[in-house]
């Protein structure tokens, strides 16, 4: 609700009231990313894996001992929190330039009328299957049409199919060269003490085998990394090591099999 996408598992934490008692700490470094409107959380949050929408959220409240009529409440009293944003950042000293730029980030409770709370899949921007763009696009990357939407519907009514595929949401173009290898790595990284680096991700993606430090990193990687990140690593480690999409495609579902990724069905190999 305030367009944060920095949910890794560092973010949420117990306090210990006495010898083995625990409980959740209150929510901490929470901070709105400009970023946020056009991309899901860091890891998975419901039913719909890492789709920011309230939906998600609450589609697996059970997991959390809340009944849906408790966890819409809840949404509720955080909604109303959030809604006086502007008012505490004007008091703190926030430039009205800076309050207009992150008023996207906002944009659940601003327009909290406007928010379903419910259990249904979230709507996905699908691109017209005649689309040359799209389509040339996903050969270049190895996957067949269908195989892209998946990626798009599991990612969530936030991340329109171009974007899965890198590109430009509006020109249908490819995006900048961007180091999505390194950021791919870091991102499995954030909650472990031993860092992955892009050229150990490369290797792996590369060989369809992991050392066993890192097995948790690529679990990370398939199960939790954005997948437009995810899948332009990928296609950057086949460029830049000269090995075919489909070769890289068969290691990586080798790779999920045996480290038993959440989401084998997306990671499966088509030819």
């Amino acid at each position: 609700m305030v367009g944060n996408v920095d949910d890794h598992l560092r973010n949420h934490a117990f306090l210990m009231l006495q010898p083995n008692v625990f409980r959740l700490s209150p929510a901490f470094d929470i901070v709105p990313h400009l970023e946020a409107p056009h991309r899901p959380q860091s890891i998975g949050v419901g039913k719909f894996g890492p789709a920011s929408t309230v939906a998600n959220a609450l589609s697996q409240c059970d997991r959390f001992l809340l009944t849906e009529a408790e966890a819409r409440e809840i949404v509720g009293e955080i909604k109303e929190i959030a809604s006086t944003w502007r008012n505490e950042f004007r008091e703190a000293g926030i430039s009205q330039r800076d309050i207009c730029r992150l008023a996207d980030c906002f944009s659940v409770a601003d327009q909290a009328e406007r928010i379903q709370i419910s259990a249904g899949a979230p709507a996905v921007e699908i691109a017209p299957v005649d689309d040359e763009k799209i389509q040339t696009r996903c050969n270049e990357l190895g996957l067949s049409l269908e195989r892209a939407r998946q990626f798009a519907e599991a990612a969530g009514n936030q991340v329109p199919l171009a974007a899965i595929l890198g590109l430009e949401v509006k020109t249908l173009e490819p995006l900048k060269t961007r180091p999505w290898l390194q950021m791919a790595a870091q991102a499995s990284s954030v909650s472990y003490r031993l860092s992955l680096n892009d050229e150990q991700l490369a290797q792996a993606l590369a060989a369809g085998l992991v050392n066993e430090e890192f097995a948790a990193h690529l679990c990370t990687f398939f199960d939790e990394v954005p997948y437009q990140i995810s899948i332009m690593a990928i296609f950057q480690a086949a460029t830049e090591g000269g090995i075919p999409m489909t070769t890289i495609w068969r290691n990586v579902e080798r790779l999920t099999k045996n480290l038993g990724a959440l989401h084998l069905h997306l990671w499966k190999y088509r030819s």
